[in-house]
């Protein structure tokens, strides 16, 4: 009885594997592993490099389908349907939407970019790089933001797993 019931699941993890298998489009895991930026210092009244945490820069660069990016997105519009884009771990809304019929070129690499943040991923190396700039560019311009108010432009480095 337990041999039956044991084959059962064998068969069972089977065909969820390869399911997954045949269902699973190219998609990659990518967890940064350094960052580094700058911070606008009040008191100094300068800004100052600094290294930031990653423990939370997990993301997930795919295709992106017809169930992603539901209304209340931001960041997005129109249809991304089957364009490529990064989205932070766990969300529906894509944060970089690559543009329309944009690929892979030559030596499996791909940049991306929205208003604020570029990704360069290289699937033969299996390498990014995410760049933000905040509203430091735009500081002062036309009563923008100041320097206090401009974020923290900074870049990540990191690594991607296929799954």
């Amino acid at each position: 009885m337990n041999s039956i019931i044991e084959m059962k699941h064998i068969y069972t993890f089977l065909c969820l594997f390869l399911f997954c298998g045949v269902t699973n489009a190219d998609q990659w895991l990518c967890i940064a592993d350094k960052s580094v930026g700058f911070y606008y210092d009040e008191n100094t009244k300068s800004w100052i490099d600094t290294p930031f945490s990653v423990k939370k820069s997990k993301y997930i660069f795919r295709r992106q389908t017809e169930d992603d990016n539901p209304i209340g997105c931001l960041m997005v519009i129109g249809d991304m349907t089957g364009r490529w884009g990064l989205f932070e771990f766990g969300e529906l809304c894509s944060f970089i939407s690559c543009g329309l019929g944009q690929e892979f070129v030559s030596y499996g690499r791909i940049v991306c970019d929205n208003a604020q943040e570029t990704i360069h991923f290289s699937r033969e190396t299996l390498r990014f790089t995410l760049s933000r700039a905040s509203s430091y560019y735009e500081s002062g311009i036309g009563g923008r933001k100041t320097d206090s108010e401009a974020g923290t432009p900074h870049i990540e480095i990191g690594r991607c797993s296929k799954f």
